[in-house]
């Protein structure tokens, strides 16, 4: 479950996760957010972790990427409370790739980390129409090359099996039920349009293969902590390797994209 920390300074919005936490968790963390966002301008976030990683579920995983979307450039500053060292690299790979400052904390510093997120200054976003559209274009790139190498060779990635995974588990919490093409369908617009937000941020500002070459790695990664099959994307060395390289090439198709827009 998902709890609101009461006692953080008036312009964060502070939560703290216990045992399992699910989709449903994060309607109150919508809500807070949206509040101070509307009343600051910008997002302040704290979250404590009092619970193992792998306790979040498919379905909050996902959530906890629409909330980074949604306010995808409100981010101010974000502190992430948990002694584990797999949350503090993944914390530090997010300050290099989007708009706001990310960092990590011990249990032992909570209250230092309320303080530092409390009284940060905002990073503006500039170019964030341009930013958004190289995104969709290195985005198209990525999933492009993606289905034309799946359909016509063997022994390469299906990333959009890990995709179709998730989202049938967090549509088994729901009513909605899904043909296998409505599947593929859905997952495929899931897919471009989180790649083209990711690029639009971590792609733009000269990192384009850094940035395209971190997300290869978390997808080859992140799916055992989501409880999903990495079989489609891990199983071979060629796979793992055509991963990371789909990946990049968006990276860098975003970063030389934007860059020729910026001279329109």
């Amino acid at each position: 479950m998902i709890k609101i920390i009461k006692n953080a300074p008036e312009n964060v919005a502070a939560f703290k996760a216990k045992g399992n936490v699910n989709r449903k968790d994060f309607e109150v963390v919508f809500d807070l957010v949206q509040q101070k966002v509307e009343k600051f301008g910008e997002l302040n976030y704290v979250l404590k972790l009092d619970t193992k990683v792998n306790n979040f579920s498919a379905g909050a995983w996902i959530n906890d990427l629409l909330l980074g979307i949604k306010n995808l450039t409100k981010w101010n500053r974000c502190a992430i409370v948990s002694d584990n060292e797999i949350v503090h690299k993944i914390t530090a790979i997010s300050d290099l790739v989007t708009t706001g400052e990310f960092k990590t904390f011990s249990h032992n510093d909570f209250k230092k980390a309320l303080h530092w997120v409390s009284t940060g200054k905002e990073k503006k976003a500039n170019n964030t129409g341009i930013a958004l559209l190289a995104g969709l274009a290195g985005a198209v790139v990525l999933n492009a090359v993606h289905e034309a190498v799946r359909h016509n060779f063997s022994n390469v990635p299906e990333v959009n099996k890990v995709g179709e995974e998730a989202l049938c588990k967090i549509l088994s919490e729901t009513d909605t039920k899904l043909d296998d093409k409505e599947l593929y369908a859905a997952t495929l617009v899931g897919e471009v349009v989180s790649n083209a937000l990711y690029y639009a941020v971590a792609s733009t500002n000269n990192g384009g293969a850094v940035s395209g070459l971190l997300a290869g790695l978390a997808t080859l990664e992140l799916p055992k902590y989501l409880g999903l099959d990495d079989t489609p994307v891990k199983e071979t060395k060629q796979k793992q390797l055509l991963t990371i390289a789909y990946y990049t090439l968006g990276g860098l198709a975003t970063g030389l994209i934007y860059k020729k827009l910026k001279k329109l």
